[in-house]
């Protein structure tokens, strides 16, 4: 059509496809949802705009490791958490995502709009080497997981990362619960006496987060199960209230 020969044309001055793949992408939504060129090239300058953003910030937390650079391991955390998610404010089509939920994703190029920060794509990489590998389950039936799009594995990605805990697990439920039940290195308190750095559940067992502080929290989320939605790590203002509890690091 006029508009996929318009917007290839546009992008070859901005180069913000980076592979034949997200062109492909580019040109299927194009078509299926009747927007302009123009639409979709402004949404990817945004997102790369987005995403450098976030990359300019803690460059030392997105490294990784700082808990053995001697920072304390609630700052570890919380620092990890706020360079691997989306700031606030960011615009929620960066980070909330529509992909196909069984999907068998294989590399981070094939994310063209909705993705994670380069940081965390860099941190995931990193602590689980293996996550392009990840199996459906029969429960969960998602492949969201493969691409962080999941709270267990964006938390477990973070604690790793921060260094305070490098086996820390990234499956939600009894593995996460009875890590933290470790009180040489935690400290289970309510959602209302949890500090900056804290790790907190869900009662109801469906959801894992980090606390920075301040009221805001760092998490991403599946959409539901065979669900075509999601969101990666973003920073968001969240009252946490009487429905979670709540580990602070001890060190």
């Amino acid at each position: 059509t006029d508009e996929v020969v318009s917007a290839l044309q546009a992008d070859k001055k901005e180069k913000l496809l980076a592979s034949e793949q997200e062109k492909k992408e580019m040109i299927e939504s194009i078509k299926k949802n009747g927007e302009s060129y123009k639409q979709y090239i402004n949404e990817l300058r945004k997102n790369k705009e987005n995403e450098q953003q976030s990359s300019g910030g803690n460059s030392n937390a997105a490294a990784g490791g700082l808990y053995q650079k001697g920072v304390s391991g609630a700052e570890a955390i919380a620092q990890t958490a706020e360079a691997l998610a989306w700031p606030l404010g960011t615009k929620t089509s960066v980070y909330k995502h529509n992909y196909q939920y069984n999907r068998k994703w294989k590399s981070w190029s094939e994310l063209t709009k909705a993705k994670p920060t380069k940081a965390f794509m860099d941190a995931y990489d990193q602590v689980k080497p293996n996550h392009f590998q990840i199996p459906s389950s029969p429960k969960w039936g998602t492949k969201h997981t493969r691409i962080g799009a999941s709270c267990d594995k964006f938390a477990g990605t973070v604690v790793r990362y921060s260094g305070y805990d490098t086996s820390f697990p990234d499956s939600l439920g009894a593995n996460q619960n009875k890590r933290l039940a470790n009180k040489d290195k935690w400290q289970k308190v309510s959602g209302k006496n949890a500090k900056r750095g804290a790790v907190c559940i869900k009662k109801a067992g469906t959801h894992i987060l980090i606390y920075v502080g301040n009221g805001v929290v760092a998490h991403a989320g599946y959409g539901g199960i065979g669900k075509n939605s999601g969101t990666f790590g973003r920073l968001q203002k969240y009252n946490l209230g009487s429905s979670y509890n709540c580990w602070n690091p001890t060190k």
